[in-house]
């Protein structure tokens, strides 16, 4: 009987987690891999730029990309009265399930972390980008089966319901989901396991007054992103005088916008756009978003917030040293 990506995946795993740690030279081959291929990779990007997939230039992504090899598991050790000594390690979970749309930003960022991190990966991606996420996993598998590690430790499936990631929980220890409130609550309600969420690419724009109508239109027209846009109704005419764009929600004042953002937001990042300084404050205080601008793309820093904790466990050991 032929096993399936998570049982690969899973046995890959148990063979990873007894090594002491992951070499960090995985990482600088994966790069000259990407760059020995840098031509094939161009005709991937062509392909996806055609169907306006590409938000920035792959290359670009990668050269900005800053992954952490080294890394402290040891928290902390301390012996009690009793003779007993306690430490604390950070320690590997297992196999991460990772649902989202195949931003190449985020395919990298994770399954570098995951597997430096001695986790293993299966990505399950809806269709977006899946030939530059299939081809970027494919360079990484090489990198890994060049240090001798299974190229099974990260892998990925294309799929739009993410059943597959539902009906392996026995194997999946967590999942994490990169994506708007939308999704984040569909996999919440569905999974059985520990859920992490992202709003990356994800954001709010309130515009209460039309400061600097280039900027907002540069916003707007950044690809790859989804924005949520508040506008409010003193402005509402001469926005939609400006921009052409139908999918927008008018609001009476801050305080309403404020509390549609806090139900509807995925957190990632919000901007308020206003002269009003009590209003930019209560934005500023009251929006629940992991990062808020006054007068600023809310994708100034537009970092994925899953860090490397996300995808360890702290550990208390105790015994004595007799």
């Amino acid at each position: 009987m032929s096993l399936n990506e998570f049982e690969r995946t899973q046995i890959a795993y148990n063979e990873n987690c007894f090594k002491e740690e992951m070499s960090e030279k995985i990482v600088d081959d994966f790069f000259k891999i990407i760059k020995n291929n840098s031509n094939e990779i161009l005709k991937i990007c062509e392909i996806e730029e055609k169907n306006n997939n590409i938000a920035e230039d792959v290359f670009k992504v990668l050269g900005n990309l800053r992954i952490k090899t080294k890394r402290k598991y040891e928290l902390e050790q301390r012996k009690r009265e009793d003779g007993f000594i306690v430490a604390k390690y950070k320690e590997s979970i297992g196999v991460i399930g990772v649902i989202f749309d195949g931003n190449p930003y985020a395919t990298v960022n994770l399954a570098l972390e995951a597997i430096l991190s001695k986790n293993a990966i299966i990505f399950c991606t809806n269709n977006k980008m899946y030939a530059l996420t299939n081809l970027i996993i494919l360079y990484l598998k090489q990198a890994l089966k060049q240090n001798g590690y299974n190229e099974e430790l990260v892998q990925v499936i294309n799929s739009k319901d993410y059943l597959e990631m539902y009906n392996h929980n026995n194997i999946l220890r967590k999942i994490i989901v990169v994506g708007d409130k939308a999704l984040q609550d569909k996999v919440i309600c569905n999974s059985k396991i520990q859920v992490t969420v992202s709003g990356y690419g994800n954001y709010d724009l309130y515009i209460e007054n039309l400061l600097d109508i280039e900027l907002i239109r540069k916003i707007l027209n950044i690809k790859n992103a989804k924005f949520n846009v508040y506008i409010h109704k003193n402005i509402l005419e001469k926005f939609t005088q400006e921009f052409d764009i139908d999918d927008y929600t008018e609001v009476e004042n801050v305080e309403e916008c404020i509390r549609d953002i806090n139900i509807n937001s995925a957190g990632f990042g919000s901007s308020i756009f206003t002269n009003n300084g009590e209003n930019a404050n209560k934005f500023l205080k009251l929006i629940k978003s992991k990062k808020v601008f006054v007068n600023a793309s809310p994708n100034l820093e537009g970092k994925l917030d899953i860090s490397i904790n996300d995808m360890l466990y702290t550990k208390q050991i105790m015994y004595k040293n007799d």
